[in-house]
């Protein structure tokens, strides 16, 4: 009821407020965050706050576990390619994506379609802040087997254009993807 609305509104507050404490704080409470992750399950509206909150909470490998074991990965890419979803809530999914692609978690991310959001992310996004974690985390999945199945799937044509970046990180990160995959025996 009431009371509930009001607690998730706190936790959303708590969660992107910047206060690195709180976060912290949230981000240790796997009921927290697993209520977070049932929320990206639920209507529009709670989608896009709760898809911003994890954002912010996955700079914590609790959070980070919470999420995978929930099943939040898959949520998250389905909040990602929503059109009922804003293109803010979109990116702020694809940003969480990016922040679950390392180890231990990129084989997670990579079998429920994490690829191809990063890949459109990359394709939407014009060398922002979200190609430079979306390119970071492609380097990191490219490591893992379904990772560099589904880049080949998707195609390299994005992984090319970045090598044109302004960034040198996303330049350095695209090279890795592609010496990855053709140094690879598939």
């Amino acid at each position: 009821g009431e009371a509930r609305d009001f607690a998730v509104e706190l936790l959303h507050k708590l969660a992107v407020g910047g206060d690195a404490d709180a976060q912290a704080l949230m981000a240790c409470s796997g009921e927290a965050v697993a209520l977070l992750v049932s929320q990206l399950r639920g209507d529009v509206s709670e989608q896009a706050p709760a898809a911003a909150s994890l954002r912010h909470l996955c700079g914590w490998a609790e959070a980070r576990e919470v999420i995978v074991s929930g099943d939040g990965v898959g949520a998250l890419v389905s909040a990602a390619g929503s059109r009922q979803l804003d293109a803010h809530a979109r990116k702020e999914a694809a940003f969480a994506l990016a922040q679950l692609s390392s180890p231990p978690h990129g084989e997670s991310v990579a079998s429920c379609g994490g690829v191809e959001v990063l890949m459109e992310s990359i394709k939407k996004d014009g060398g922002g802040e979200l190609t430079l974690a979306a390119a970071s985390a492609l380097a990191s999945l490219v490591g893992v087997p379904s990772g560099s199945r589904a880049i080949l799937r998707v195609g390299v044509a994005p992984c090319v254009q970045l090598l044109q970046s302004q960034s040198e990180g996303v330049r350095l990160d695209s090279l890795r993807v592609l010496e990855s995959l053709s140094s690879s025996d598939e």
